[in-house]
């Protein structure tokens, strides 16, 4: 089934790492509407550069600080379509768009099943014991799934079961403190809720790997060159300190955030201002992983 367009969540804060993600898509594909869900919670950032640079949109979005709840905009603030959802910090080794419009189930996740469920649940996704007390009647699926990279048809889901469970507004929060895990923890419960009652169809399709697989040291930036497709997604989830040197995988990275400055005028020179920039704006945590680089290079070697 077509996909009809691609969202981007990012904010201030994370603007960089989305700049690379939309960079990485249009890398592979040229032609599939891309918009940024621009969350103001961190304050204003200017977007402009890359809107133009690669044919990328801003959502016209009614609320502008979404927070922890930005992952619903698209469910909720919805239009008819087929749409692929991800978050900042994600890159694209191939054209996924051929792969996943073979798939015409109403969701496709990611989902895994963690051997002990109940940990899991608590570590990432519902609260406990208020999950449970508000929600006795929920029935894990089987699975769970990170909400950062879903694809879904905005006609199998209505606004009213979200809006069952969150305020929609400015700064907008769950109905129920202290039960759900961000909007991760809202969409595993809505969907297992759905799958549940079957009324609405799903796949369980892997296409990612996270971002400290051991498969991306083996990810070579040759192969992006060549156009050799992985159809997958490298997703870096989790807190991040606003430096990507750091990160596994910095080089392919890197080769996206060149490819996007590429389209700039004087763009390698602006990037290195803005790779100073961020240094310098991170300086603590840059001096603290550089010598932690250093400490485990001179450490004597374990007999």
């Amino acid at each position: 089934m077509k996909i009809d367009t691609v969202y981007v969540l990012c904010n201030k804060r994370d603007f960089y790492f989305a700049s690379i993600c939309v960079a990485s898509i249009r890398y592979w594909n040229k032609n599939i509407p891309v918009y940024l869900v621009k969350d103001y919670l961190n304050g204003d950032f200017e977007t402009q550069r890359l809107e133009m640079a690669l044919n990328v949109e801003v959502v016209p979005a009614t609320i502008k600080n979404l927070g922890y709840l930005a992952e619903l905009y698209p469910f909720i603030e919805k239009k008819d379509e087929r749409a692929l959802v991800l978050d900042a910090d994600i890159i694209w080794m191939g054209d996924l768009i051929p792969i996943l419009e073979q798939m015409d189930e109403d969701i496709v996740i990611d989902g895994y099943s963690p051997e002990n469920m109940e940990a899991e649940k608590q570590r990432w996704y519902f609260f406990e014991p208020s999950f449970s007390t508000n929600f006795p009647g929920y029935v894990y699926p089987g699975f769970f799934f990170n909400s950062g990279h879903i694809l879904f048809n905005t006609r199998a889901f209505s606004k009213e079961e979200f809006l069952a469970l969150v305020h929609w507004q400015e700064f907008p929060s769950a109905k129920l403190s202290n039960t759900f895990f961000t909007d991760q923890g809202i969409l595993n419960y809505i969907v297992a809720e759905r799958i549940k009652s079957k009324s609405i169809s799903y796949k369980n399709f892997k296409f990612q790997i996270w971002g400290w697989d051991k498969m991306v040291g083996r990810l070579a930036v040759e192969d992006i060159r060549q156009k050799k497709s992985i159809p997958y997604l490298v997703h870096w989830y989790g807190p991040k300190n606003g430096l990507i040197s750091f990160l596994p995988g910095s080089r392919l990275l890197k080769f996206y955030e060149a490819f996007y400055f590429s389209h700039l005028s004087n763009g390698n020179a602006s990037m290195q201002v803005i790779r100073i920039k961020r240094t310098l704006q991170h300086i603590d945590k840059f001096l603290y992983e550089f010598l932690k680089k250093v400490y485990y290079f001179l450490r004597p070697p374990k007999n």
